[in-house]
């Protein structure tokens, strides 16, 4: 009877050694002996559970069984076991720093570049639209990785699409790094000139038409003209097409030789156009008659009349005295 008792109990035993850990980590109680005083013993990759008070082993030594996911918080990451809860050492959570840009035009292929840094075996790049998605190009080249979605990829009704990029660890955990593009149906920002058009701030393609009216205008202060050298008047005139206005606010186009004043001359001190002046005037004076001459001159002729009338008259009352 004896043995068969003893033998119940070994059958036992190897029974509860054979049981999957989780059936036994529901309770604390020593099926052999009923104490409470159970533990688990634990190294890095193992876990084993035994009783304190009667030394059986409840649970032979096994690998354990990682969760799915690993535990995160801003900077590390460790693997709990789902049977005994025992977590791994924390790593770092390598670092990706991404150069992108939210925004691209519909016509132009999306680049982005990103480094990442710590510990990690790859790394990669893949993007998704509402309907589809696939893996970017990326080549990396002197640490860099160097990423594009082709035009040619976009999904022709969407207004954006996601960007991540993957991190592979040397335990096998991978690492996503999300960020989302807008897609611009046209382009935008950039300022049209009177040479230039307007540049996308986004794609930076020329765009849209000159502006005929926007100039870069320095202004020219007037200047006195000397004997030694021309002025000028007030005057703006655009670096870029190069067209002169007499005012900022363009409301007078002028040529060039309309801004000049003549130098001025050694004799009178006023400007050649002005001496030129002078002798014009001079000479239509002269060939103006005299009046000044005429009027001495017919004065001269009725005084000596007069003089000759009265020594007529003279000599008349002469001759009938005698």
């Amino acid at each position: 009877m004896k043995k068969r008792v003893l033998g119940l109990l070994l059958s036992c035993c190897m029974l509860l050694a054979l049981l999957p850990a989780t059936a036994l980590a529901a309770g604390d109680t020593c099926p052999v002996c009923q104490s409470n005083d159970t533990v688990w013993s634990t190294t890095e990759t193992t876990h084993s559970r035994v009783c304190n008070s009667c030394g059986s082993t409840l649970v032979a030594s096994e690998a354990h069984s990682w969760e799915d996911q690993p535990q995160t918080n801003a900077t590390q990451y460790w693997f709990k076991c789902k049977v005994c809860g025992y977590e791994s050492a924390k790593k770092d959570i390598p670092e990706v720093e991404v150069n992108a840009n939210d925004r691209v035009c519909r016509t132009q292929d999306y680049t982005f570049t990103f480094k990442v840094s710590g510990n990690y075996v790859d790394a990669g790049a893949g993007y998704e639209f509402p309907m589809m998605g696939d893996q970017a190009d990326v080549e990396k080249k002197d640490g860099v990785y160097y990423g594009t979605v082709k035009k040619e990829w976009y999904q022709s009704d969407a207004s954006s699409f996601g960007v991540y990029i993957l991190v592979d660890t040397e335990d096998g955990v991978v690492f996503r790094a999300p960020f989302s593009v807008s897609v611009l149906d046209q382009h935008v920002g950039g300022e049209a000139t009177c040479t230039k058009k307007a540049q996308c701030e986004v794609c930076g393609e020329a765009y849209g038409e000159l502006d005929a009216r926007n100039h870069n205008l320095p202004h020219v202060a007037a200047k006195e003209a000397t004997t030694e050298a021309e002025g000028n008047i007030e005057y703006w005139v655009c670096a870029d097409c190069g067209k002169i206005f007499a005012d900022k606010e363009l409301t007078k186009e002028l040529k060039k030789e309309e801004t000049v004043i003549a130098k001025k001359t050694a004799e009178t001190g006023g400007s050649s156009d002005a001496k030129d002046e002078s002798k014009d005037k001079t000479a239509t004076e002269s060939d103006a008659p005299q009046t000044g001459d005429s009027a001495s001159l017919a004065l001269w002729i009725a005084l000596v009349a007069l003089s000759g009338a009265a020594f007529g008259v003279v000599c008349l009352k002469k001759r009938k005295s005698e």
